[in-house]
């Protein structure tokens, strides 16, 4: 992969805090057994554009952790 690809798939620091924000309420949603947010009206109220990069499959990895001390982890190397 070059440089210019590279970049190109690399998230800004804004998507990264947006990212953050759907994993914080998604979690939150599960644990009460509600359904997780609406990340297109999370997208509009925010100023995030989900195209092309929050929209193409990715992986993921989240930890948890309660007081410093992990919890939980799961994730995935490859999107789908």
């Amino acid at each position: 992969m070059t440089g210019g690809e590279t970049d190109r798939l690399l998230l800004t620091q804004a998507e990264k805090r947006f990212l953050r924000e759907v994993a914080d309420q998604s979690v939150a949603a599960a644990a009460r057994d509600l359904p997780g947010p609406s990340l297109r009206e999370m997208a509009a109220e925010r100023g995030v554009d989900l195209e092309p990069r929050l929209s193409s499959p990715r992986g993921a990895f989240v930890t948890l952790t309660v007081g410093g001390r992990l919890r939980g982890c799961i994730g995935e190397i490859e999107g789908r």
